[in-house]
């Protein structure tokens, strides 16, 4: 089950990216397959996080003139007529709620729904979020387009998991950055790191020892990886052994 602060308030940032990283471990959800099933994978995020408490929505983006599309490096181009993922307010620093996106096939933290449109090439009068179990842009489900949510929902969501998961390649997948995960990574690396210059900057040294840490742990267990850390990996610019510069997925198993 999820861990999160018990709170009245939205999560702020941290703990927010805190959750997102939970639900992209999830060894349950085939975030790789994307061809498919994005309407199962945030039916069960939303899912996850009713568990806890906490009321997420649901983002859409539906082609316009063009379908959506999404080029992934070192994976392909995908194009979908619709797209989906859970949304949940967070706080940021002046305690302001917004609603963030939480899409682990695509990002490697929340977004703002702008950012997960513009990915896409979506259009603006085409995306909208909305309450868990509500119908967008008058369609006739909230499951898919065309399906409700049903008592048996939930399994048939898992069910497609299952299927999808077995379709993976296995490999660790690169997915965008966030911009959420740039500011709680450069926050945590001001307060955990002594080598600051005057103006709050890391070292070029110190910088280099905390981005290979970086790739050292998103090389520990994840299914994914950033982009940025995906080419640095490639790149081998901090002369990683080999052993170190193999992907590790993080072991998959089927729920019962």
């Amino acid at each position: 089950m999820i861990q999160i602060p018990q709170k009245q308030t939205p999560l702020n940032l941290e703990e927010g990216l805190g959750l997102f990283d939970q639900l992209a471990d999830m060894n349950d959800i085939a975030f790789g397959f994307l061809s498919d099933g994005c309407f199962a994978r945030a039916h069960i995020m939303c899912r996850r996080m009713q568990d806890v408490g906490l009321d997420p929505g649901k983002a859409w983006a539906f082609e316009a003139m063009d379908k959506l599309q999404v080029n992934l490096p070192g994976i392909g181009a995908y194009k979908w007529w619709f797209h989906v993922a859970p949304a949940i307010e967070l706080c940021d620093d002046n305690g302001k709620a917004h609603a963030y996106v939480i899409d682990p096939s695509l990002f490697d933290g929340p977004v703002r729904l702008k950012e997960w449109a513009d990915i896409m090439g979506a259009v603006s009068t085409h995306v909208a979020i909305v309450k868990f179990g509500q119908s967008p842009f008058n369609k006739k489900g909230d499951f898919t387009p065309n399906e409700r949510t049903e008592d048996y929902t939930d399994q048939k969501a898992a069910s497609m998991m299952r299927t999808y998961m077995e379709l993976e390649s296995g490999k660790q997948r690169p997915v965008f950055e966030s911009q959420v995960r740039q500011d709680v990574l450069n926050s945590q690396k001001r307060t955990a790191n002594p080598s600051l210059q005057t103006d709050g900057s890391l070292s070029e040294q110190a910088h280099l020892n905390f981005q290979k840490n970086q790739i050292q742990q998103m090389l520990q267990g994840k299914t994914w990886i950033s982009m940025t850390l995906h080419r640095l990996q490639q790149n081998d610019l901090y002369d990683l052994g080999a052993d170190d510069m193999i992907a590790t997925p993080k072991p998959r198993s089927h729920p019962s």
